[in-house]
């Protein structure tokens, strides 16, 4: 594995990107990507562990969220705008960590009919790039917001979940979403075997307070844990 230690502008049309065990650290790096399929930190096939802090993040292109998670990426005193594509995508048996960071996305999905339109999205694609088990997605003291700009801010949910296993940790966390849909876990047509296919979801929620609609199709489940005085209306 290799030590990556910058601080220095980027401008290019792919990300950092670890694949195959493949180690990355970024400190006051700024990244633009432009491209369709270009989140600015990724893992690939293989996973592998990207951390960044102090950075600004930003993609244009669809299917280019802030971070592409088939490994374990976190990110600290970060900001990161997605404008055609969702804030976070976790795949597989993998993770994303936001600390202390303000994320903006226009939720803008990559599949037709925009079926994949969300804040925050765990999968399982099943195309051998992630291996199978519980997707993880953690935010602490942080901001998560869909655009009030975008075309999907009434109608995409802050969370989005298909075809796997799901933990979501929330703690004092900022969620701003205009469809009043907090979270969705179904099947879909896109990824999975028709039948299984939906979504299993335990939410923590630490000091926090949860407003929206929790919409489950008859093949997932939700599991709701509320801790430190936190709510949910």
């Amino acid at each position: 594995s290799r030590k990556w230690w910058a601080a220095q502008r980027l401008w290019c049309l792919r990300k950092l990107d670890a694949t195959y065990g493949g180690y990355i650290e970024a400190d006051n790096v700024t990244i633009t990507t432009k491209g369709t399929s270009c989140a600015t930190l990724a893992t690939d096939r293989g996973e592998g562990t990207v951390i960044a802090k102090n950075c600004t993040l930003t993609t244009a292109g669809a299917g280019s969220p802030v971070i592409y998670s088939t490994g374990d990426i976190s990110i600290t005193n970060t900001k990161g705008t997605a404008n055609s594509s969702q804030l976070v995508v976790v795949e597989g048996k993998n993770s994303a960590t936001i600390n202390s960071s303000t994320l903006y996305a226009s939720a803008k999905g990559n599949r037709s009919g925009d079926v994949d339109q969300a804040g925050v999205m765990i999968y399982q694609s099943m195309s051998g790039d992630a291996g199978e088990g519980t997707g993880i997605f953690t935010a602490k003291d942080s901001s998560l917001n869909i655009l009030t700009s975008s075309s999907n801010y009434k109608t995409a949910p802050m969370f989005f979940i298909t075809n796997t296993d799901a933990v979501i940790n929330i703690e004092n966390t900022t969620l701003k979403f205009g469809s009043g849909i907090l979270l969705s876990a179904k099947g879909t047509s896109e990824w999975g075997k028709s039948g299984s296919n939906g979504g299993n979801v335990t939410l923590n929620a630490t000091k926090q307070t949860l407003t929206g609609d929790i919409e489950l199709d008859s093949i997932s489940t939700l599991t709701l844990n509320l801790k430190d005085s936190s709510t949910y209306k």
